[in-house]
């Protein structure tokens, strides 16, 4: 092997080597009080009502380089990022879930109905995308820490009930002699 072959490829490993480590201590921005998202996606565009009642009442929209950034928050701190672009492609992906790495990396992705899953290692946060859907659609990928995704569970297995106990009362009273 020429030293020139042998100089690039020291190169190449150390470069390697320096991202890797990079990325081993990056840490999700989870976790971020709004004072920080602030400083990192700049001022708040619109306060809108959470999704999540566990979720502190208002949820907080940002926007940086063409992606819209919704932030859910519990005790102050960041526990949901939902981030949206049309026709997110996926060096777009990458670069968020590389900004957005835990410790450990992501799991592979996991394709289920259409939407990729990534896991933490410790299996405390997930990270779901939706697959690029076509042109002009609004691709997503939401990040959020388990807690948040139990709540949501909770909160829809409660909607889920609701509507069934109005359903079985509305059976219950109808009438449909003379038909």
């Amino acid at each position: 092997m020429s030293r020139t072959i042998r100089a690039m490829n020291r190169t190449a490993s150390l470069l390697l080597l320096g991202l890797l480590s990079f990325l081993g201590t990056s840490h999700a921005r989870l976790g971020e009080t709004l004072a920080q998202c602030e400083e990192r996606y700049g001022p708040v565009v619109e306060r809108v009502p959470a999704t999540v009642s566990a979720s502190e009442p208002e949820a907080c929209k940002f926007s940086k380089n063409g992606i819209t950034i919704l932030i859910e928050y519990k005790n102050g701190v960041a526990w949901r990022l939902l981030f949206r672009k049309v026709e997110m492609a996926g060096p777009d992906v990458e670069t968020l879930l590389i900004a957005n790495l835990p410790d450990g990396g992501w799991s592979i992705a996991t394709k289920v109905a259409g939407l990729d899953y990534r896991v933490s290692p410790d299996r405390q946060r997930v990270a779901v995308h939706t697959d690029n859907r076509g042109p002009g659609v609004i691709d997503t990928l939401e990040i959020a820490t388990r807690s948040f995704a139990a709540a949501n569970h909770a909160d829809y297995a409660q909607r889920v009930g609701e509507a069934m106990s109005t359903i079985d009362a509305r059976k219950k009273g109808i009438d449909l002699k003379g038909f």
